[in-house]
């Protein structure tokens, strides 16, 4: 089975779970989106009912690895998805999913120039500094990320911008640093409620 149907079987195997236990879990999907991906974005949107997902975030590609660069968008890539943009946004308000994801695709596509290389910009306006200073994260509070390999970080800036490979078989994905604890060794509400990442916060 390939990565793409495993991911779509385990989100609809989280939405069956939620419904059997008839319990609060969200369930958010991260896309992240590439060359190869970016013309499905409609279509992932579109499939919300199907799969079972509450939120979906559309993140740009981190162009860490040698390989990276042949999956950044092309300026040609990022004019198409900009002409598209009303159309996504049309299809985010029918699936009721929040307009803020459109974001990061803006973002990307008036920084043309720089998503092309893999460098981004936020296309807002920018904050005064004196609000800069006082910005705070609440991530450590209300989300982790887990790498391939077990290991769960406070976030995932945490986990995939600081230690890759070009081949990403490293045991894993963050510097030890930020590294909670693993799953293979113990129970995730047991690092989520343990020591160090209560020291961490």
């Amino acid at each position: 089975m390939g990565h793409g149907k495993k991911a779509v079987r385990g989100i609809q195997d989280l939405s069956n779970l939620r419904k059997k236990l008839n319990r609060p879990l969200l369930i958010s999907v991260n896309m992240l989106v590439t060359r190869t991906n970016y013309q499905l974005i409609e279509e992932m949107i579109d499939c919300k009912p199907q799969l079972g997902y509450d939120e979906i975030e559309f993140l740009p590609l981190i162009n860490r690895t040698s390989d990276s660069k042949n999956l950044l968008l092309r300026q040609e890539d990022l004019e198409k998805l900009k002409k598209r943009l009303p159309i996504i946004e049309t299809k985010l308000r029918r699936q009721k999913l929040p307009l803020h994801v459109l974001s990061s695709l803006v973002s990307i596509c008036h920084t043309a120039d720089k998503s092309a290389k893999g460098k981004y910009g936020l296309y807002t306006l920018p904050l005064p500094e004196d609000l800069k200073s006082n910005v705070l994260c609440f991530a450590p509070w209300n989300m982790a990320t887990i790498d391939p390999f077990g290991n769960v970080y406070p976030c995932y800036y945490a986990c995939t911008f600081q230690n890759l490979s070009d081949d990403l078989t490293h045991a894993r994905w963050g510097e030890k640093e930020f590294s909670m604890g693993n799953i293979q060794e113990e129970p995730f509400e047991k690092i989520w409620n343990g020591k160090r990442f209560m020291e961490f916060r």
